[in-house]
């Protein structure tokens, strides 16, 4: 999210969705089967989504406290 003011940009509660550490490690402990990377996938879009929702909740709270 490069477009996030700095006001917002070190508050988020989601951590970094930087999926090619996660994936390399993943897929060293073996092969995924259809049901477990479409569960990954999930998570991940879940977490993008939850993150996503938070910044525009904060935008809204900050500008309604504009004069």
């Amino acid at each position: 999210m490069s477009n996030m003011p700095s006001c917002l940009a070190g508050q988020s509660r989601v951590p970094d969705l930087d999926g090619s550490v996660q994936l390399r490690h993943l897929n060293k402990m073996g092969p995924w089967t259809g049901r477990e990377r479409l569960r990954f996938l999930w998570y991940r879009l879940r977490l993008v989504v939850r993150e996503m929702n938070y910044a525009t909740r904060r935008l809204v709270e900050l500008q309604q406290r504009l004069p």
